[in-house]
């Protein structure tokens, strides 16, 4: 497991290279990662939470599947998913 921030592209970027280096292609990539913020009216909501939720769920998400897309080989799997969305499936 390897903790750290993924709105951080430094820590995104240290992330693919640590498993391209160990790994060196992947069969299946399932990116999980979100934050939700929960609160009884839209209001309730500052612009620092909806900055935050944004870059984690939608920036966050593309950049680091980005990032492994050169691994996964043809017949390969990506599942992406977050709080906000179903799972989606993407076969190459």
């Amino acid at each position: 497991m390897i903790k750290g921030d993924l709105t951080r592209k430094a820590f995104r970027t240290k992330c693919a290279d640590k498993i391209k280096t160990e790994w060196k292609n992947l069969d299946i990539l399932i990116n999980n990662a979100g934050i939700h913020t929960s609160k009884n009216s839209l209001e309730k909501i500052s612009d620092e939470q909806i900055q935050e939720t944004f870059d984690t769920n939608i920036i966050s998400m593309i950049s680091f599947t980005r990032n492994f897309l050169p691994m996964i080989g043809k017949g390969g799997e990506l599942y992406v998913q977050h709080p906000l969305q179903p799972t989606v499936e993407v076969i190459i």
